[in-house]
């Protein structure tokens, strides 16, 4: 699904502008995003859900899920790597037309974002078996300080749209490896749900917090929101490998 979310997100990036222009500019962007959205409207009332396996949601698996201590853990360290990310994703093309860029670049910055995901999502799931995720999200933890930390010490903004091609090693194993996580500890019939409440860790609680810092640090100095981006980083991917430590020392994996 994530795969041909990033397809779609690349599409929409690189044509958007274009699309706009067409149109007669920014006022026009209602018509854009109506046409863009009535043909998968008209084609999900025609979707039929498949029919449910297993035992299905009751109280008792609810309260399984929320007394998981491995899983609630687990989603708060989602929490600490997902802010510097989605602070990114909210405040990037703010930063880049502050240092000069173009409306052109700040698209093809988030086009090149997404396509470099598409190989990863399309791949990485063959080899998840080989390493641990805890390990895997630490060391992107670790190589997502260095991609935020480049962020802060560059000004120029045609080195950040490179270093959107960072996304490849860092958000798309992360989110490939979460959502792998949850499917393997999770019993069936509480998948839905646990892939719910990481959507709404990393969509919602990570987007809300991102925003408001990365909002009230650039107004001090709009650089310092990567270092403070390459700090919870840091932090998110040290406990995560910590955490695997102290598991495997106890004589259990997480």
């Amino acid at each position: 699904m994530r795969l041909f979310g990033s397809i779609g997100y690349t599409v929409i990036s690189l044509s958007g502008g274009l699309l706009l222009v067409a149109l007669g500019g920014i006022t026009k962007l209602p018509y854009l995003l109506w046409a863009v959205w009535v043909v998968p409207f008209l084609l999900l009332l025609f979707l039929r859900d498949e029919p449910a396996e297993g035992e299905g949601m009751t109280l008792a698996t609810l309260k399984e899920l929320f007394t998981n201590k491995s899983f609630l853990w687990f989603l708060f360290l989602v929490f600490i790597i997902s802010v510097p990310h989605r602070m990114n994703d909210v405040m990037l093309g703010l930063y880049m037309k502050e240092l000069g860029a173009s409306d052109s670049m700040v698209g093809w910055a988030w086009a090149l974002a997404a396509a470099v995901e598409i190989p990863i999502f399309a791949l990485l799931g063959k080899y998840l078996h080989r390493i641990h995720e805890y390990v895997l999200i630490g060391i992107v933890g670790i190589i997502y300080t260095l991609r935020w930390f480049m962020y802060y010490v560059s000004d120029d903004p045609w080195v950040l749209l490179a270093l959107q091609a960072g996304a490849a090693i860092t958000f798309a194993v992360f989110w490939i490896t979460s959502m792998h996580y949850v499917a393997r500890i999770l019993p069936p019939q509480l998948g839905a749900t646990g892939f719910s409440l990481l959507s709404m860790v990393y969509l919602g609680l990570s987007g809300m917090t991102g925003g408001i810092v990365g909002e009230t640090v650039r107004l001090v100095r709009g650089a310092s929101m990567y270092l403070f981006a390459s700090i919870a980083s840091l932090l998110g991917g040290v406990l995560f490998l910590a955490t695997e430590v102290l598991s495997r020392r106890r004589g259990r994996g997480v």
